[in-house]
């Protein structure tokens, strides 16, 4: 009897450590797809596109026709930069701040925006947002070698908030590349990290 009984207390055990072990292994799981779901679901906002804004002018040629064409050109002087919320779900209280430089940012240290581009925004779920970043001459269509320098804040459906850094290298005739290891996504953050 004292055999048995050691017996069921041993297979007991074993029984209680096994169902410990599933309960543990199960709360990883549910922890895993509960962070994969949010990782799924929030808001990605990132840099799209950095361009001169092209536009529409139209031109008569009396010694052709009457009948007005159309031509796109490029304006020299109106550089902008298009994001987009990749993400499923709304950037809220988005700010971005883009300026343009001759030197590029520091790595060992944050760089130092004179103010917002775009101050509290909402992006929603593929929506586009554009908008020309203030500039002077010597950062145009003809000039090479300046950076375009930005960064976005903004939060999630989770409260939790984002820094998305980019920083282009402009190459001549409107090309931009990306810059070093400027161009990062960094949080989540608790408190908005300004």
């Amino acid at each position: 009897m004292v055999y048995l009984t050691g017996i069921l207390g041993a297979i007991t055990l074993a029984l209680a450590i096994y169902t410990g072990y599933l309960w543990r292994s199960t709360s990883k799981l549910v922890k895993g797809a509960e962070d994969t779901s949010k990782k799924d679901l929030r808001a990605y906002v990132s840099l799209e596109h950095i361009f001169f804004h092209r536009k529409t002018i139209a031109y008569v040629d009396p010694s052709i026709s009457l009948i007005p064409k159309e031509y796109e050109v490029t304006d020299p002087d109106d550089l902008r930069i298009r994001i987009r919320n990749n993400g499923r779900t709304p950037a809220h209280q988005m700010t971005i701040r883009c300026e343009c430089g001759i030197n590029p940012p520091q790595p060992s240290k944050p760089h130092d925006f004179s103010g917002p581009l775009v101050d509290e925004q909402m992006l929603h779920p593929s929506q586009v947002y554009s908008s020309a970043i203030p500039q002077d001459p010597q950062f145009a269509l003809s000039k090479v070698g300046f950076y375009v320098i930005g960064r976005m804040i903004y939060h999630d459906i989770y409260g939790d908030w984002w820094i998305t850094d980019f920083c282009h290298l402009h190459q001549g005739e409107g090309r931009f590349t990306p810059y070093g290891d400027h161009n990062r996504e960094r949080g989540p953050f608790k408190n908005r990290p300004d």
